[in-house]
């Protein structure tokens, strides 16, 4: 089972993150070496922050 904690965390950082487009919350939630490994290569949090930025800005609200 799965602990409060990880599911808080797993749901704060869906909600931050795509829902809000927060950011911040990828360093308030991983390490600097935080590595995210994806179809598409190894991404660091930097470069998640760019793909959020641009998806973001792609599929805006008007």
């Amino acid at each position: 089972m799965v602990s409060i904690e990880k599911k808080t965390t797993v749901e704060r950082w869906f909600h931050e993150y795509f829902t809000e487009g927060n950011l911040r919350v990828i360093d308030e939630l991983t390490t600097p070496d935080f590595v995210n490994q994806s179809r598409n290569g190894d991404n660091s949090r930097e470069k998640m922050k760019d793909f959020m930025s641009w998806y973001r800005s792609v599929f805006q609200e008007d």
